[in-house]
């Protein structure tokens, strides 16, 4: 999960740092443009495809990366 957070941290250009409770809803980066990106990084590295409703419904980032290895 760290090389998930480093990587979704470098994604959304993040200012803070990111650990897996952190609530993506608190991030100023957690936006359209963010959530595509993030989309983008996930398919390039984890050769994986997350829908956006799936997207939405993950609200931290353990349940984002949760998300994504769910489906590897």
């Amino acid at each position: 999960m760290e090389t998930f957070i480093e990587q979704l941290a470098d994604t959304l250009e993040c200012t803070e740092a990111l650990a897996a409770d952190t609530e993506l809803d608190s991030l100023d980066e957690w936006d359209s443009l963010g959530k595509l990106s993030v989309i983008s990084m996930i398919i390039d590295n984890y050769q994986v495809t997350i829908e956006g409703e799936a997207l939405k419904g993950a609200a931290t980032v353990a349940a984002l990366y949760a998300l994504v290895a769910g489906k590897q």
